[in-house]
This record gives structure tokens, sequence and C-alpha cells, in this order.
């Protein structure tokens, strides 16, 4: 006995419309079969088990669901995530963790001083302690050797020319004592990392990230226009002059890696931090751009050195 074909056209579109129940569902932009997925807070999420939940407070391990807890806290998986070494919050592209860093503006972390947040506009960190930032002009006589050098005080004080301290491990570019008057002297890692006078140091890569970030105005991707701001007003080839805007005057002296090098073009200052056993990272201005570069090299380089105070 055939089935009546207005059965058989019945058991149709009753299949075509739960088929077509589950594809017309839309969470923001995107399409989702809610037989398996479900929308929250405009994003698609899979069920767990067949089940819907809340994703800021639950989370799914393979078809068990669950409270979100990190060591007996519980968290939102949306914005937070659980490591072995604690809680880490979401800050713009990366990542907080809130025991030891902060996030400003949801866009930089930082590390935090002594356990606790800052405002790094107004204030830094110099050894586990918050400081007012430094501000002005001034200059600093060297008494090893009484050469006096421009200050400014960008978050923290620092030389506002190269040092031009001699010691083993230096030299002038090109070996011409007239460019040392200019520029200052060309360290290898080594030297510069004992170079500059006592209440001083070479900076880390920390303090340079920190002296960009305040001139560019702590913009994401400050290093792209913090170049420009640092370097000097003149001295630089190919139009490649800066605005010079915080009187840190950045000249391009150029470097040695076997053969001198760059000068007018070209400017490289130590960090004190290591990359690996044989490089170390320092920072780059070039006359072709506004960008103020973060790259390593080999310690037996030679690079400019700027002193910040201790």
């Amino acid at each position: 006995m055939k089935t009546p074909r207005f059965l058989v056209a019945a058991c149709i579109a009753l299949a075509l419309a739960f088929t077509h129940s589950y594809a017309q569902k839309k969470c923001g932009a995107e399409i989702y079969n809610p037989k398996n997925r479900f929308c929250y807070d405009g994003k698609v999420y899979s069920k767990c088990d067949g089940m819907q939940y809340n994703p800021s407070t639950h989370i799914c391990d393979g078809r068990t669901l669950t409270r979100a807890t990190c060591y007996g806290v519980n968290y939102n998986p949306l914005k937070q995530r659980c490591e072995w070494d604690g809680m880490y919050t979401k800050c713009g592209n990366d990542w907080a963790n809130e025991s030891t860093q902060f996030c400003l503006n949801n866009t930089e972390v930082y590390e935090k001083c002594g356990g606790k947040t800052y405002a790094p506009k107004t204030h830094h960190c110099s050894a586990s302690v918050i400081k007012k930032n430094h501000s002005g002009t001034g200059t600093f006589t060297d008494d090893r050797d009484g050469k006096t050098y421009k200050t400014v005080g960008i978050r923290k004080l620092w030389m506002a020319e190269n040092l031009n301290y001699e010691v083993e491990g230096s030299t002038c570019y090109d070996n011409s004592n007239s460019n040392c008057d200019i520029y200052g002297r060309l360290y290898n890692w080594e030297a510069a990392m004992k170079a500059c006078p006592s209440g001083w140091h070479l900076p880390s890569k920390g303090e340079w990230g920190g002296i960009v970030d305040f001139v560019s105005g702590y913009i994401v991707g400050g290093n792209k226009v913090a170049g420009n701001r640092l370097k000097s007003k003149s001295g630089w080839n190919e139009n490649g002059n800066g605005t010079d805007n915080f009187g840190f005057s950045a000249l391009p002296v150029g470097h040695s890696d076997g053969s001198f090098d760059g000068i007018g073009y070209y400017g490289y200052w130590w960090s004190s931090s290591e990359y690996r056993g044989y490089d170390a990272y320092f920072r780059f201005m070039g006359y072709d751009g506004e960008h103020a570069g973060w790259y390593y090299d080999s310690k037996t380089s030679l690079f400019s050195v700027r002193c910040v105070q201790d």
C-alpha cells in the first residue's frame, strides 16, 4: 500500500521547516546552526554536550561544564585566563599578569612597582620605588674628566648628549677626535656597561621603552613617531632632521662593526639588556623615517651611549 502523496508532502515540508529553522539563526553578522551552537553577547559558541551555558562564568572541557575558577577564585573566561603563575587579564592585544603587571588604558602592559600600580605619565619605577617623573633641563659635570653634559628630564633624568668618556673598548668615529667632540664616543657593549659615571647607568630595554612611550604620548605603536621627536633639529642628512620636542637631541654618529659607517644618517644606542650570550639590544633611529627602532646586535659592535640617572 502506497503512502498518500499529501502525507509524503507534509513530511517533507515538516523536515524542510525543521532544517530551515536551524539555518536561519543569526548572531551579529554570523549565521549559525542552533542545534550545536548558540549565541552569547554577539558571538557564537559551541554547546557543551548539547547544553547552552554562560561563557562569562563557565568553561566547557570536552563534554564537561564547570565553573571557571583559578586557584579557588572565580574569573571571567572572556576577559581573563588562568595560568600556572596566576591570573591574566586581557589588555589590548596582550595579557597582563594580575599579580605582577597592570593594564593602562586597555592598551599597554606595565610592570608593577613594588607590587603597586602607578601613572606612567607622571611617575616611574626605580628599584621598586615609585618616583615622580623628572622634567626640565640642566647640566652634569663628570668629575672623572671634567666634561659637562646637558641633561633632560623625560620620566627619568637622561644625558642629552652622547657620552664622551674614554675607556678601553671605545673609540671616536673614523678614529677622529673631532667626531668625539661632536658626537661622543662609540663603545662595544662591555665597555658601555661600565662607562657611565657614578650615580648613572646604561639604560635597560625597559627604560628605553619608557622614554619612547612618554614622547609618543603613550599611543599604541608610539615607536613609529618617537624617533622624529627625539632626533635633533640639525645634523641629519637628506632632510632627516627631527623636531626634538623634548630636548633629547639624538645625533647620527653611525656605528662600527669592523668598519665605520652611517655618520649623518643613522644613530645607534646600546641598552644594558642582553638578547643572548653574544648579543644585546639597542635603540636605532635613521634619517629616512620617524620611528625609533628596537633591534639586537653583536656585543662587539660599536654604538653610542646615553646614560640615565640611577
